[in-house]
């Protein structure tokens, strides 16, 4: 028991699951659904779902993935990639917001989320029409002192 101020209430999640986590079989069909979420979110308990993949940086997981389905509970998006021992599994939303993933074969997997170059171009073009309008203005302002 902790003490705390009278006018805090303290809980415990006891439903806590891994980020990534290896789905039991004996839920695992629920996470593929499709429509119907509310009626299988409820009885799906992950509390007891071992880890899959560690984060080793940002965006980026590695670790031993069994053979399954794994969890993600990363908003769903096809940028997500999981690939064990060289082999893409193949991504799948999950509960309508999430991600699964089924993996054949068990072995080293690596799961890392892709950005759509597109994305990383129109960033590009704008700082480059952020430091165009910097440069107008100050060029601007300048001319109009001088």
């Amino acid at each position: 028991m902790v003490d705390v101020d009278p006018a805090l209430t303290l809980y415990r999640n006891t439903a806590w699951a891994p980020v990534t986590a290896v789905v039991p079989e004996s839920i695992a069909d629920a996470f593929s659904r499709d429509g119907a979420i509310f009626e299988t979110v409820a009885p799906l308990d992950l509390s007891g779902a071992p880890a899959a993949l560690y984060e080793t940086r940002h965006l980026h997981r590695e670790g031993v993935v069994p053979a399954g389905t794994v969890y993600l509970s990363g908003a769903a998006a096809d940028g997500w990639q999981l690939r064990v021992d060289g082999e893409v599994a193949p991504r799948s939303e999950a509960l309508g917001w999430a991600n699964t993933f089924e993996v054949a074969e068990g072995g080293d997997g690596t799961l890392r989320y892709r950005t759509d170059p597109l994305h990383q171009l129109a960033l590009v073009v704008q700082v480059a029409l952020w430091a165009a309008l910097v440069f107008g203005v100050v060029r601007t302002r300048r001319r109009l002192a001088s």
